[in-house]
């Protein structure tokens, strides 16, 4: 998850999550530095997120896998705070996929989704064959074809 984060040995205050080094985060508050200096070298910030964009071509199940193996998984927007998080990594006039899915919709890790920025007339499952979800250039939701190929949006986890 975060390659400079670790577990104390020992009981520490906190949640005993402690840092090796600054870590810079992009959090539903704005960016983040945490200096060990700042806070003893300990983490104590919950639910922090942090997005990464892709800029490979994948089918939505693709895009999952590879979010998978290399990050934690496709980016589950749980707010509009993360939402706007989002909006700055995506290039104008990009779509790109999340980790929503029709099953109903849920998120890829078969949580519910509770929050949803659906465009004007969305979803609209044309031909009744769009499950997969991507965030347009307005940074709002579509439903699309899920092995159309477009880049995408991992999440690299929670702390």
């Amino acid at each position: 998850m975060f390659g400079n984060l670790k577990w104390a040995t020992s009981p520490t205050p906190g949640d005993g999550l402690q840092l090796e080094k600054p870590v810079k985060l992009v959090t539903s508050r704005g960016p983040l530095v945490i200096q060990t200096s700042d806070i003893q070298g300990r983490l104590t910030e919950h639910n922090l997120k942090q997005f990464v964009f892709i800029a490979t071509l994948k089918t939505w199940s693709s895009a999952q896998t590879y979010c998978r193996m290399h990050h934690t998984d496709l980016a589950m927007i749980e707010n509009e705070a993360e939402n706007s998080e989002v909006r700055h990594l995506i290039p104008v006039g990009v779509d790109v996929w999340i980790g929503l899915y029709r099953v109903p919709w849920s998120w890829s890790d078969k949580s519910p989704s509770r929050f949803q920025r659906w465009g004007n007339s969305e979803p609209n499952n044309v031909e009744g064959i769009q499950h997969c979800v991507c965030e347009n250039t307005l940074h709002q939701w579509g439903d699309e074809r899920c092995h159309a190929t477009k880049v995408f949006i991992c999440e690299q986890g929670d702390c």
